[in-house]
Parts: C-alpha cells; sequence; structure tokens
C-alpha cells in the first residue's frame, strides 16, 4: 500500500511519501489519535480506498488576514477526514522519537524543526525509504530589516561594556598575578585566582540560561553584574590569597551570567536573521578585551598598584548597571506565578550534577601536568569522575525525575546544531591557543618585552574585530552561515601550518601576515555560529540553546589553554636534553618553561646555552602549531554536516522590547 500526505504549517508545507508494505504491524499506540475536533461541514466524508492514490493530497496555503484562522479551522478538519486510516501510523511516528503523547506533559512540537523530526520519525518506524520520502517547501519571507532606535544602541553600550570587562578579566591577571603572588604569598594557592574564576564563569550557564526563561532577562543581569563588581571589589581588597581567590569565585558566578545573558539579550532583540550584525559588536567587545587583558595588567602593575586591575571594574559596572536599569525594558513571562513557584521549577539535580562534573574535569586540566603529572592518579580520577559524572547528567536529563532539563537533549541531537556546538568548541579552542601561545613565541623566541609582545599582537586584534563585523553584516544580508564556516576554518588550517615555518630569524613580515590570516578565520566564524545553532530551533528554545552554546564555547576556551600547554609541556622535556646546564634543565622542567617564557629569563643566559633555550622554545611551539593545524583541519571537514537552514525573519519572542510586542519597532 503507497500513498501521500501532505501537512500544511504555518511556515512549512510538508509532503511525506509514505510506502506501507503488505502486512503492516499494529500501531504500538493505541491511543486515540489526537487529530483537533472541529465541527463537520456538510460534505461528503473522504473515503479512503483499499490503495491510496500515489499523489499528494491537496493542501490549501495560508491566507492573509483574518482569514488565516478560518484558512487553519478548513485545513484541520479537511487532514481528519483524510488521515483518518493513517493517523495512528503518524502519531506513532512522532512518538518514536519522543514528541507528542496522550498524557498533558508531552514535549511540544515545535513547527520550526517539526519537518526535520518527521523525517527520522517516519523512517525509524521502517514506513519510509530513506531516499527522497520527505519534500519540504518553504515559504520564502522577503528579508525585513529592524530600525534600530535609541533605546536599543543604548542597550548595546551597556552589553558590550559589560562584555568588554569580563572578556578583559580573563587575561588581565596573566601578566599581573606574579606581583600579585609576590604581596600576597599563598604558594601553591595562586592557581586558583585563575582557575576559581574560569570554573565558576563555566559551569553556572547552563543553570543562568534556564532561570533566564523563569525570572526573565532584566533583573537577571543586574544581579550578574552586581556579583561581578562585588568580587572585583573583595578580589581588589583582598589582605590575602584566600580572600582574592574567593574574590575570584564571586566574580566568576557573576562573569558566567553576564556572558550568556548578553547574548541572550541580543537575540531577543531582533530575530535570527539580523543577530548577525549585533552579534559582531559584542564578540567584537569580547575580542579585544581579551587580546588587550596582559598589556592593560602589565601598565596597570607597572604604573600603580595590582589593586586597580579590579578596582577598575566598579565604576564601570555601577555606569554598566544604570544603563540596563534604565533602558532594558523587555517582556516577561506573562502569568502570575509566586516566587515560590518559579523556583521550584528550576533543575537542581540536573545542575548539581552537571555543576560537579565539570569542576572535576577542570580541576584535572588546571592541575595536570603542572602540581599533578598527567598520569597521577589524582588527575585520573578527576577526569573519570567528571566524564562519568556528563553521563549520569545525560540520563538524568531524560528522565522522569527531570521535569525541567536544564539543557534538553534535543538541542544535540539534531545535524547542524550538534555539528555548530562542536565547531564553536573548536573555534574557541583555537582562538585561545593564539592568544596565549603567541606571546611565547614573541618574548621568548623573538626577545620582545611583555609591552612589545601586547604591540605585536596587535595584528590579530585589528583584524579579528572587523573581520567579526563584515561576517555578521553579511550573515544578515544573504541570510546564510554555512560559507563563513567553511572560509573561517580553510583560513584557520592555512594560518596555523604558516605557523609551523616560524622561528627565530622569521622577519616581522612573516609573523605580521600569519597572524592577520588566523584573525580573519577566526573573526569570520565567530559571529556566525550561534546562528547556526539556533536554525533548527524556535525562539522558545533560545535560552536553552543560548546556554548551551556559551557553556561550549567557555568549555573550549579551558581546553584551548590545557590541551596545548600539556603538549607544549611534553616536549619540552623531550628536548630539554639538548640543553648544556643542568640548572636550566631543572629550571624549565616540571611543566615550568611556560611561566619562564621571557625576555628576561632568556637573557639572563649566556653563550650556547642561551641560544639553545631560544631553540628549545621555538621547537616546541611548532608542536603547539601542528596540533593546532590538525585541530583546524578536523573543524573545516565537520562543515560539511552542516546544513544550511533558513533563517528567520520574524521575532516570535515574549522577552523583547516591549515596544517591539506592541508593534511599534521603530522607537526602539
Amino acid at each position: 500500500m503507497a500513498g501521500s500526505i501532505a501537512l500544511n504549517t504555518r511556515d512549512t508545507i510538508i509532503e511525506i511519501r509514505v510506502r506501507q508494505p503488505d502486512a503492516l504491524p499494529p500501531p504500538t499506540n493505541t491511543t486515540t489519535p489526537r487529530i483537533e475536533e472541529v465541527e463537520e461541514e456538510p460534505t461528503e466524508p473522504h473515503q479512503v480506498p483499499g490503495e491510496w492514490p500515489d499523489v499528494p493530497v491537496p493542501v490549501a496555503r495560508p491566507r492573509e488576514g483574518l482569514e488565516r484562522n478560518a484558512s487553519r479551522r478548513s485545513r484541520t478538519k479537511r487532514l481528519s477526514q483524510r488521515l483518518s486510516v493513517s493517523s495512528d501510523i503518524f502519531h506513532d511516528a512522532i512518538e518514536a522519537q519522543g514528541y507528542g503523547g496522550a498524557g498533558a506533559g508531552s514535549k511540544r512540537l515545535s513547527g520550526i524543526y517539526r519537518h526535520s523530526i518527521i523525517e527520522d520519525s517516519v523512517e525509524a518506524l521502517g514506513l519510509t525509504e530513506p531516499t527522497e520520502q520527505l519534500k519540504v517547501e518553504e515559504q520564502k519571507e522577503p528579508p525585513t530589516k529592524t530600525k534600530y532606535g535609541p533605546r536599543i544602541w543604548a542597550i548595546m553600550v551597556a552589553l558590550c561594556v559589560t562584555n568588554l570587562l569580563v572578556a578583559l578579566e580573563g587575561t588581565v591577571i596573566s601578566t599581573a598575578l606574579p606581583t600579585i603572588v609576590e604581596d600576597l604569598g599563598g604558594g601553591e594557592a595562586y592557581v586558583w585566582a585563575s582557575t576559581g574564576y574560569f570554573l565558576t564563569n563555566t559551569v553556572f550557564q547552563p543553570l543562568y540560561g534556564q532561570m533566564a526563561d523563569i525570572f526573565g532577562r532584566r533583573w537577571l543581569i543586574i544581579f550578574a553584574v552586581a556579583m561581578f563588581v562585588l568580587g572585583s571589589g573583595i578580589s581588589g581588597g583582598a589582605p590575602s590569597m584566600n580572600a582574592l581567590i574567593a574574590g575570584r569565585v564571586i566574580q566568576g558566578i557573576g562573569g558566567g551570567g553576564i556572558t550568556l545573558l548578553v547574548n541572550l539579550i541580543v537575540c531577543d532583540l531582533v530575530p535570527l536573521r539580523e543577530r548577525g550584525r549585533l552579534m559582531a559588536i559584542v564578540f567584537a567587545a569580547v575580542s579585544v578585551g581579551t587580546s588587550l587583558g596582559p598589556i592593560v595588567g602589565g601598565l596597570i602593575v607597572q604604573q600603580t598598584t595590582w589593586r586597580w586591575v579590579f578596582y577598575l571594574n566598579l565604576p564601570v559596572g555601577g555606569i554598566s548597571m544604570v544603563l540596563l536599569f534604565v533602558f532594558l525594558q523587555v517582556g516577561h513571562r506573562s502569568e502570575k506565578t509566586s516566587i515560590k513557584r518559579r523556583l521550584k521549577q528550576i533543575d537542581y539535580g540536573g545542575n548539581l550534577i552537571f555543576i560537579l562534573a565539570i569542576s572535576f574535569i577542570l580541576v584535572a586540566l588546571a592541575y595536570g601536568g603542572t602540581l599533578w603529572p598527567w598520569k597521577s592518579f589524582s588527575t585520573i580520577i578527576s577526569l573519570v569522575f567528571g566524564f562519568y559524572g556528563i553521563v549520569v547528567f545525560i540520563f538524568y536529563e531524560q528522565s522522569n525525575f527531570c521535569r525541567q532539563p536544564t539543557l534538553p537533549m534535543r538541542l544535540f541531537t539534531r545535524r547542524t546544531s550538534a555539528t555548530a556546538f562542536t565547531i564553536t568548541f573548536i573555534q574557541s579552542m583555537l582562538t585561545l591557543l593564539v592568544i596565549y601561545f603567541l606571546p611565547v613565541y614573541f618574548q621568548a623566541v623573538l626577545l620582545a618585552s611583555p609591552i612589545r609582545s601586547g604591540v605585536m599582537m596587535l595584528p590579530t586584534v585589528l583584524v579579528l574585530v572587523p573581520a567579526s563585523v563584515v561576517s555578521g553584516a553579511l550573515l544578515s544580508k544573504f541570510g546564510r552561515y554555512k560559507p563563513f564556516h567553511f572560509i573561517g576554518f580553510a583560513l584557520f588550517t592555512l594560518g596555523f601550518g604558516c605557523f609551523i615555518t616560524l622561528d627565530e630569524n622569521s622577519p616581522d613580515v612573516a609573523w605580521i601576515m600569519v597572524q592577520i590570516v588566523v584573525a580573519l578565520g577566526s573573526g569570520s566564524s565567530l559571529s556566525t555560529l550561534l546562528p547556526a545553532v539556533q536554525a533548527e530551533f524556535s525562539d522558545q528554545d533560545t535560552a536553552a540553546a543560548t546556554a548551551a552554546w556559551a557553556f561550549v564555547r567557555q568549555f573550549g576556551v579551558v581546553w584551548g589553554v590545557s590541551v596545548p600547554s600539556a603538549i607544549f609541556n611534553a616536549q619540552v622535556e623531550h628536548d630539554l636534553s639538548g640543553i648544556s646546564s643542568d640548572s636550566v634543565q631543572k629550571t624549565l622542567g616540571g611543566g615550568a618553561a611556560y611561566e619562564h617564557g621571557t625576555k628576561d629569563y632568556v637573557n639572563s643566559l649566556t653563550g650556547d646555552v642561551r641560544n639553545q633555550v631560544i631553540g628549545l622554545y621555538a621547537d616546541s611551539l611548532k608542536v603547539v602549531w601542528i596540533f593546532a593545524t590538525v585541530i583546524a583541519g578536523v573543524g573545516f571537514m565537520l562543515v560539511f554536516l552542516e546544513r544550511e537552514i533558513t533563517l528567520r525573519t520574524k521575532l516570535d519572542t515574549k522577552y523583547g522590547l516591549k515596544e517591539e510586542k506592541n508593534g511599534d519597532s521603530s522607537n526602539a
């Protein structure tokens, strides 16, 4: 028996061509078909014959204006008639993928990604052949352009300033930390001044994503900025290393919320297709802050006290809070729900499991190869507990114990979103690798001072930022993200391959041009990855999808420092035998080569030992560049797995600007 079913939703026309075997097994779901009941019109019911005609069932296209609702009711009635035999088959197919059900707690099937679920679901039941069974004809809408009024730009200024502070704080401590340790002491605990910040910044982002849907965006981001400012004040006035670490942990809690909510609020302001423009501006601030952090930290330490590294956040953060309070007037949940009931909606179990699991992994990555050998029991058991915890988290999120999942697993099961998550991780990892290891090349191989090293990094900043802005604008203009991912990772691969050729004799033009190539690759993909993740989901999933993306991106930052560091230190250990001085071997061994990769240390050596150390750093960095080239090549190949999905041109969210909800976006 063969036939065809045509469905018409608001956004998509779907035609499912079904080939049914001669002996169709009875459906597993014996519940009454869930086809909406409507009043019958005085027409003769459609009779389904023994053999379905191999032609599509005619479907009325949506009408405009006031006729839209009547058209929907008419189509629903005709659908109930024409699917009188096949409704069980259709709903069993949907339930095979975990969508729909007889109970009130069934998962809602979003029309935005319904066609891809039906495709997998029907094939899962064996009712179709895998080729040319699903035909999707998208109703193309002409691209619209939102009028950006002064309120949106005021909000963007506040978001960018806040994001700049968070990005700056992630790297500014790298040059200030030696002075801080000298002043406060603390021994090996100094590692937590950096690790504690990245740990809480990373693990709290999914929780912020869930709370953003429960409590809204406005007060949550103000709370996050307040936490960041509070942590900055504690760190700046810290009388001991333990107090500094406590302040950094609080800073991380606020910083994680800011990182996520800035991206989420931008998504609430404009439709998916137009987000590239504003995302590019936000990421430009992040790139500037991350790249200039070491320079700012060095200048502050040289010109004043290290405490201003943290005190600087207080007045700027206060201005940001005022701007957000005044201008960020956005929608919120319409239903009246008490605080107590809202608190019950938080996924406490899932968040606890997730935070513990990721904490184990991050601690292992922070200590591995430095305080702990990679083969030590502490490193291995931390990684085992961490990855085991992730498995437990996945099962818990899909169990009946979890009513409101923090990270719904459907976010990671669609092909394009899963691929976009993976290349986001790689892009973030490679970008941080450049920022952390290129200064080692400048200082330990080319013998540049810390300040000059920061100036030599300017090609990265000056190219990455405009590349990100241009790619975001072109994404909004053409509605395509896949070409930018191809270009970005192709340039990444080429640039890191060229890095391999750099040594102590390379001219300035060589490292400048290579930086430009890598920066173009990073900037081309930076502002186009989040829209690729969100393309397969409706605006109702924006918070969860953005939280997952922000976590993956931050997780890539941690791996972009730890894994290359392990590779670098391993190569140093392998080549140390070529150093003729035993004291230098002891100094650079045990994972200490990175912190000694400075002009002052290398110039303290003389004769052949000095040249040997320069060669040691150059050769060890080449192994890091080879690793980066391979990973960039993997990212390039993964882009082929993405689908080019049409980006939405209309915004459907209750968290947007209030004027936009009332239809007056021009004044926003």
